[in-house]
């Protein structure tokens, strides 16, 4: 159908022709639609007007704590591994799916919370005039942000750690109606 804006029109076209390759753009218009109908007739204001350049409201607190703990965990110097379970504690009959203490100990290093303090203020230090308009921001933000990242990263760790429980939960279940061949007759 056609896009709502020419952005969109742009966005979606911009798909079809990647790395170089020839595409071709094909719009598809609906009889029963109004906005596809007046399109149609009017082909060339599909992709009239101007192209507004995306925009990130800076005052955004979520945003920027965001970066701001992606600044925290570069600083830690952290290698993640490819997986939760490389993060985790997967091991055992009743893992504690705690974060493991190698992991504990870099984010919680003194000069690695020091570190990403500072580069958080050096980060955030253009906006700062901007900031002090908001509710929100006062100067002792960034310190709060850095100091509560390991909290937070731990935190955003529940989710993956609720559906593991779940899935364990399920398998031990399971497990007993197969081990146990008269409990799984009807």
């Amino acid at each position: 159908n056609v896009p709502p804006t020419p952005a969109t029109y742009a966005q979606r076209s911009g798909r079809a022709g990647r790395s170089g390759q020839p595409a071709l753009v094909v719009t598809y218009c609906a009889s029963g639609n109004s906005h596809d109908s007046y399109y149609f007739a009017r082909s060339d204001q599909m992709v009239a007007g101007a192209v507004a350049a995306p925009r990130l409201d800076l005052g955004n607190e979520d945003l920027l704590r965001a970066h701001l703990h992606a600044v925290w965990l570069a600083e830690t110097g952290a290698d993640l591994g490819r997986s939760m379970t490389d993060l985790l504690e997967v091991e055992g009959d009743t893992p504690t799916l705690e974060i493991r203490d190698t992991f504990t100990a870099q984010f919680n290093e003194p000069g690695a919370l020091a570190r990403a303090t500072a580069r958080a203020r050096d980060v955030i230090s253009g906006l700062v005039a901007e900031l002090q308009s908001t509710a929100w921001y006062d100067d002792t933000w960034v310190d709060r942000v850095v100091a509560q990242a390991p909290a937070a990263f731990d935190a955003a760790c529940r989710r993956w750690r609720e559906l593991y429980r779940g899935a364990r939960d399920e398998q031990i279940l399971q497990n007993k109606i197969v081990n146990d061949p008269p409990a799984s007759r009807p």
